[in-house]
Order: C-alpha cells, then sequence, then structure tokens
C-alpha cells in the first residue's frame, strides 16, 4: 500500500478511499505534462515514476523521484493546478491509485490533519530536488549514481530492479559510457551486480557510503514528517574513492 495513505489517520482516509480508483500504469508512461493542467491525482503503490525538467538547459535531466512513499499532484493544494514538471513511469510500470482534483481538494479543505500530511510532503519534495541541486554542482558522478540507485532501492521491495545503462544516463544527464564505468567499479567492489536491463544491490551499506552525505537528507526529513520510509544502513561516512 502507498505510505503516505498508511499514514493517514483512519478518518482522513475514509475522506479519500470512496474516491480512489486502482489504476495500473505502464513502462515509459507519461502520467504529468509540464504546463499541462493537472485532473488527477497519483498516489503510487509500486510504480516509480521519475520527474525532470522540461526546460532546454536542463536536457531532461531527472530531479527528483516519486513511489509508494508519496503522491503525484501535491502542488494543487498549493493552489497551483498545472504540473511543475515532467512525468514518466519507470520501467517496471507499477499500479497506483488515482483520485479526481475535485474530491481531493475537497477532503483536503474538510480536514486540516490531512491537508499538513500532504503539505508535509510537499516539503520532503523540495529538500529531494533540493538535494539533487547540490549533488549536480558538488558531487562526482560516481556519488550521484550511488545516491540514485539507493533512491531506487528505496521504493522497491527487492534488491533487483529494471535499469538500463541508457536510463541512468538520461536520468543523471552524462553519457552512457560514464555510467557504465561507473557501475563496472561497484561491480569490482561487489556493491552491485549488473545484468541485461537489471541491477541487483549486493551491498547496501557499501553503496551508502559512496553516496556520502548526498543522500539521506530527504528521506530523514519523510521519517520526521510522515513516518517509516527507506532501507538506510549504514552511517554517513565520506566516501573512499571518487567516481
Amino acid at each position: 500500500m502507498n505510505l503516505l495513505l498508511r499514514a493517514l489517520s483512519s478518518s482522513d482516509l475514509s475522506l479519500l478511499d470512496p474516491y480512489l480508483i486502482a489504476t495500473p500504469l505502464s513502462s515509459g508512461e507519461s502520467v504529468a505534462v509540464a504546463g499541462a493542467q493537472i485532473r488527477t491525482l497519483l498516489f503510487p503503490d509500486s510504480a516509480t515514476i521519475t520527474l525532470s525538467s522540461p526546460r532546454p538547459c536542463a536536457n531532461g535531466v531527472a530531479i527528483a523521484l516519486v513511489g509508494r512513499e508519496g503522491m503525484m499532484g501535491w502542488s494543487t493544494l498549493l493552489g497551483y493546478r498545472n504540473a511543475p514538471f515532467d512525468a514518466i513511469v519507470g520501467l517496471t510500470g507499477g499500479a497506483a491509485r488515482a483520485i479526481d482534483i475535485a474530491p481531493f481538494n475537497a477532503a483536503c479543505m474538510a480536514s486540516v490533519s490531512l491537508r499538513r500530511t500532504v503539505l508535509r510532503f510537499a516539503q520532503t519534495m523540495t529538500d529531494q530536488i533540493a538535494s539533487a541541486a547540490a549533488c549536480a554542482i558538488r558531487d562526482p558522478i560516481g556519488r550521484r549514481l550511488a545516491r540514485w540507485l539507493l533512491m531506487l532501492h528505496d521504493r522497491q521491495n527487492g534488491d533487483e530492479f529494471a535499469l538500463t545503462h541508457d536510463a541512468l544516463a538520461a536520468d543523471l544527464g552524462t553519457r552512457r559510457a560514464t555510467v557504465t564505468d561507473c557501475l563496472h567499479r561497484l561491480e569490482g567492489d561487489h556493491v552491485v551486480y549488473c545484468a541485461r536491463g537489471r541491477i541487483i544491490v549486493r551491498d547496501r551499506g557499501a553503496l551508502e557510503r559512496v553516496a556520502g552525505d548526498g543522500y539521506g537528507g530527504a528521506e530523514a526529513c519523510y521519517r520526521a514528517m510522515i513516518g517509516p520510509f527507506g532501507r538506510r544502513m549504514a552511517a554517513i561516512c565520506p566516501m573512499t574513492r571518487a567516481a
């Protein structure tokens, strides 16, 4: 079940539940286009959605992930009815629960606690996007890759997920060959295992150490403001090898 819905009180969930519709999401499906009007909100149960900026200077680089911990369309509660980002479903596809904007906004107006929870989630997304911006400026690609893999891992049930080198390169705004080199280093250190179109996390703690303090801030914010999330295993410490 979606963790954000699970964190709601029974009375708040009852305001949404009659309007939530189980919705399959296909791999690569566009669920939001920047600037387009938001009509439906999504609470992913198993799908992972990549958010990216549509601006030419950003070249479609990924800036955030939303999965079972959150929702798509929170900006409507801030009074902004157009999608701020492009949003594409990840390679595995998955499922979500959809709700039209009118009953969602009505429920949020009826319940201060529901509205507060959604606004808290919006804050965690602000933290995640700010972290992505800082990492893009400060960190070498190896750290950024480790951070992205950890974020994907947090939103999966197991240690294996469908992911190609091309998709990673597009998300990180770098060359495929650079991603391949970084993954080979992680494989050599027995941190991950790569097969055709999939990646298996073998040593979560080591992956966290590679990511350094680029990972963990937004996840800690979520845990403090909403509830349990993520699989954090290792203490943050300086990475031992830049890639």
